[in-house]
C-alpha cells in the first residue's frame, strides 16, 4: 500500500471521527424558544423590564421573565408550539417567585388539557423535569396551583427539549 493511498485512509477517518464528535456534542433544541406565550395575568409595576410579559419566559434569556399577578392561584403560562413537537425534558428556570405546587400540561386544540407531570413539591431554582415518555403536542402549559411566596408565580425561561 502506498504511503499516500494510507495517508489519505487516516485523513478520511479522523475527518469522520470529527463529524461524529461534532454530533455528539451538538446542543440539543431548545422546542420551546420563540414559541408564542399567553398567560392568566401580567405582573404590573415600573420595576418589571417590558412588564413582565409571558414572551420574555420563551426569549432564550435568563436575565428577562414573565411574572404573573401577586397572590392569585392558580395562574397560567402557555406555550403555543406552532406546531405539533415531541419533547422529553422540561426546564424550568424560577426567578425568587416559584411555584410549589404545579401541573404540567399539553393539549392539541390549546382547549382541552391533559395533566403530563404534577409537581407537589417544587424548590424553585432550577428544575430539570425529565417525562415518563416523550410527549407530543401543540400546545404546552404550566398551570401553578400553590405559590411557595407571598408574591405571584415567576420564570426566567421555560425550555423543552426532545431528551
Amino acid at each position: 500500500m502506498s504511503k499516500k493511498i494510507l495517508w489519505t485512509m487516516l485523513l478520511t477517518v479522523a475527518m469522520l471521527g470529527s463529524v461524529w464528535a461534532d454530533e455528539e456534542e451538538a446542543e440539543p433544541v431548545n422546542l420551546a424558544l420563540g414559541a408564542k406565550a399567553t398567560a392568566s395575568s401580567t405582573e404590573a409595576g415600573d420595576n418589571i423590564k417590558d412588564g413582565g410579559k409571558p414572551s420574555l419566559a420563551v426569549d432564550g434569556k435568563l436575565d428577562t421573565r414573565w411574572g404573573s399577578e401577586h397572590r392569585i392561584d392558580p395562574s397560567w403560562i402557555t406555550l403555543d408550539l406552532g406546531t405539533a413537537k415531541t419533547f422529553q425534558t422540561v426546564r424550568l428556570y424560577w426567578e425568587g417567585s416559584y411555584a410549589k405546587e404545579y401541573d404540567l400540561e399539553a393539549s392539541d386544540d390549546g382547549k382541552t388539557w391533559k395533566k403530563i407531570y404534577e409537581q407537589k413539591e417544587g424548590n424553585g431554582k432550577l428544575e430539570n423535569i425529565t417525562l415518563e415518555q416523550p410527549m407530543t403536542t401543540r400546545y404546552f402549559r404550566l398551570l401553578g396551583k400553590k405559590r411557595a411566596t407571598q408574591w405571584g408565580y415567576s420564570l426566567w425561561e421555560i425550555q423543552l427539549f426532545a431528551e
